[in-house]
């Protein structure tokens, strides 16, 4: 499965894949390589989106769905419903994406953490791949904020 090309594009493993906005031509790569689901988190309408994505992805018998995440206001009931996307998706190709990663790499890395038996380093090491790529862009507070209610949830729901 590549995701190669697709821009700040991670193979998690063999079945999951994180990007950003892929392109139609992408797309159909995408399908020709296998992939089978596609979850999006980015909001409708931004400059980087792909108008039609969800009826593109529809006519290649991609099962599309979209959990639209704002910038500045994650949250834990989005969390949720991506846990429960990402685990309806188990087992299949899976193309999560976003705007640029960001949004996903955080999401996934919390999603691995609560389902995938992940440590917090690890879930920390997919993040930073993408957060701490670009030298003059840091993680702001609402973002930190959220990854650290979501780990302390995960951490009540242990004990």
């Amino acid at each position: 499965m590549t995701v190669e090309g697709v821009y700040n594009s991670i193979a998690v493993d063999d079945r999951v894949a994180t990007a950003g906005q892929p392109t139609e031509a992408q797309f159909r790569a995408l399908r020709d390589a296998g992939y089978e689901v596609v979850i999006n988190l980015a909001p409708d309408g931004l400059d980087t989106s792909l108008a039609g994505e969800d009826a593109l992805l529809g006519s290649l018998g991609i099962d599309y769905r979209h959990l639209p995440i704002a910038w500045a206001a994650p949250g834990l009931d989005q969390l949720d419903a991506f846990i429960t996307l990402m685990e309806a998706a188990r087992g299949r190709a899976t193309l999560v994406h976003c705007q640029a990663n960001y949004r996903v790499t955080a999401f996934y890395g919390l999603y691995a953490q609560a389902r995938l038996g992940w440590t917090e380093a690890q879930a920390d090491a997919l993040i930073d791949r993408i957060w701490s790529a670009n030298p003059g862009y840091r993680m702001d507070d609402t973002w930190k904020a959220f990854i650290a209610q979501a780990r302390e949830r995960l951490a009540d729901e242990r004990t």
